[in-house]
């Protein structure tokens, strides 16, 4: 049987998976929405001028929102906001495979031998620390907005379940 150190370093790791696989989501998401956005106002903005033009009304507005446009289209290309939606999305994979991990070591810690929680916890530490050098290296930045309410969720369910 886990030790209570160990059971409070196997909940410590369910706990920091479950948040992370939930600010990835969230992130991957918020890019995406970005990319979206950015895209569709890029769209308008051109189709909106090159109207203008065949009609031949308004040429110097044409040119203003041809400017736009393609002010966006640098902001898309520049800001890789689909490139870190998709990294951002494979990180929040991979979370989740060491979330279901930990939740299965976390149901064992009363049955298994102590030796045996402390071993199968250092290779969720390795994998955990596997996804962190990986979103470190991924240059994604941190959205303290989407960590707070991460976290939040995270301790909500993991805190109810601790007992």
């Amino acid at each position: 049987m886990a030790t209570e150190q160990q059971r409070s370093m196997v909940w410590e790791s369910r706990y920091h998976a479950e948040m992370l696989h939930r600010y990835y989501g969230y992130l991957a998401r918020k890019l995406s929405q970005r990319d979206r956005w950015i895209m569709w106002g890029a769209l308008l903005l051109s189709s909106g001028a090159a109207s203008l033009l065949f009609t031949g009304w308004h040429a110097d507005i044409a040119k203003w929102l041809a400017v736009l446009a393609a002010a966006l289209n640098l902001w898309g290309v520049t800001s890789r906001y689909s490139h870190k939606a998709l990294v951002s999305s494979g990180l929040r994979t991979r979370c989740a495979e060491w979330l279901t991990e930990c939740k299965l070591l976390w149901s064992q810690t009363d049955v298994l031998e102590s030796e045996e929680v402390e071993r199968r916890w250092k290779q969720l530490q390795d994998s955990g620390t596997k996804i962190t050098d990986l979103a470190v290296d991924s240059e994604l930045g941190l959205d303290e907005k989407l960590r707070k309410k991460s976290e939040n969720e995270a301790f909500e369910i993991c805190g109810s379940q601790s007992a």
